[in-house]
């Protein structure tokens, strides 16, 4: 069972959720002491999804990162033009079997230190996890451990402000490696054993009304959904969606509506975009009883062959959920949710013919539209941003090598 507290019966513990942005903005810290590091998270809005290669900086501007031949890049728009500046690579030769020029293995995910700079962290060679952050104008590096990382991880907020990194781990298990500021040091833990993840996670903290716990989500045995809750020392399950209906990670949004607060997003059968959500009012009535599972609704967003790649979910101004994904011939597709029809609507981003080949994620813009960063099969970078009713296509840059297009285990 996804176990839950009673959410009204917990005042102390009201986590108050105004405006949320989008779920790459994740408070954040690096891996050794720092202050920055140290302090406790800003105040604000605390959620989480399949963590984000896009963070805004501290003007609101994008900041991405790249993962080509190896190699971690940060490009930033500063000044009317797009820095890049290569973080993780091989200064000496590298060892044999390894990718070309650098040592990730996976796409780098970001998320924010307390004071606003990023933390990003990705698998590396011979199953490696490794984190590198911004501190003092340059970037700091830690191996958090050299081998059992088996997909791109993801990283959330825990309640001290420091991060906690979800992963699937040999023999497709899921693990946990989590930050101890006074120690310095990282803690690991099995959240789930051998057999129990075939994909790449989607973590959140737990909704408002409690007391930010961890929740991940993750697809599993025979293409389920399954969701783990850390409850009184222990992980527990749920099967949110049975055999046969998840083909991709999924991604998770926390909506400030108590009544739809938990919303996941995963490609479903014959390349469909489905759509599982939880409501506040499932949850146990009393402290005193046994917490209950939360029930789940469901609903098909797009239908077949329009989903071909793990959604990028963020929230519109009012709360709603916009999800974004590859469609046929290399287009990329928007999902977004109406609260006046109520139902979903849909754009075309990129056309098809646009042979786009990855996400790396999506940022609101100054007036609320989302702007989608994305990269095509020759290296090109581009972004898209939403005005006037239309979406705008720009090339912003070209990689040295075109971006490794990451497929999620089946």
């Amino acid at each position: 069972m996804l176990l839950r507290f009673a959410p009204r019966l917990l005042p102390l513990c009201l986590t108050t959720v105004g405006t949320l942005l989008v779920a790459a903005l994740l408070a954040g810290v690096g891996s050794a002491p720092a202050s920055a590091q140290d302090e406790a998270a800003a105040p604000g809005p605390s959620y989480g999804g399949v963590s984000s290669a896009v963070v805004p900086q501290p003007d609101g501007a994008p900041s991405i990162f790249i993962q080509a031949n190896g190699i971690v890049y940060n490009s930033w728009y500063a000044n009317g033009g797009w820095p890049r500046y290569p973080i993780a690579f091989y200064t000496t030769s590298p060892p044999a079997n390894s990718v070309t020029s650098g040592f990730a293995t996976s796409r780098a995910v970001a998320v924010l230190q307390p004071d606003g700079s990023p933390s990003i962290f990705f698998q590396g060679v011979g199953g490696s996890l490794w984190n590198y952050w911004y501190v003092s104008g340059a970037w700091d590096s830690a191996e958090i451990a050299s081998t059992g990382v088996e997909s791109t991880p993801v990283a959330i907020l825990q309640p001290n402000g420091s991060p906690s990194v979800f992963f699937v781990g040999p023999d497709n298990s899921l693990r946990n490696y989590w930050y101890i500021p006074s120690q310095g040091t990282w803690g690991l833990g099995i959240v789930a054993g051998a057999g129990s993840a075939f994909g790449a996670p989607a973590a959140a903290t737990s909704p408002p009304y409690s007391i930010g716990e961890p929740e991940v989500f993750v697809e599993g045995p025979d293409h389920s959904l399954i969701g783990y809750f850390y409850y009184l020392g222990s992980w527990q399950s749920e099967v949110i969606a049975g055999n046969g209906s998840v083909y991709s990670s999924p991604a998770v949004v926390l909506q400030p509506d108590e009544q739809d607060y938990l919303s996941l997003f995963f490609v479903g059968p014959n390349d469909s975009l489905i759509n599982y959500w939880a409501s506040e009012n499932t949850m146990t009535a009393c402290l005193s009883c046994y917490p209950a599972p939360a029930q789940f609704s469901s609903a098909r967003v797009a239908g077949a062959g329009l989903a071909f790649s793990s959604p990028v979910v963020t929230l519109q101004p009012d709360g709603a959920p916009s999800v974004f994904v590859l469609g046929p011939s290399g287009s990329v597709l928007n999902y977004f949710y109406s609260m006046s029809q109520p139902g979903w609507g849909s754009g075309t981003v990129e056309p098809p013919g646009s042979t786009t080949s990855q996400l790396f994620g999506v940022l609101l813009q100054s007036d609320g539209a989302p702007q989608v960063f994305s990269a095509h099969q020759d290296g090109s970078l581009w972004y898209s941003s939403y005005a006037q009713g239309s979406w705008n296509n720009v090339e912003w840059g070209v990689n040295d090598a075109p971006v490794e297009t990451y497929t999620d285990p089946q």
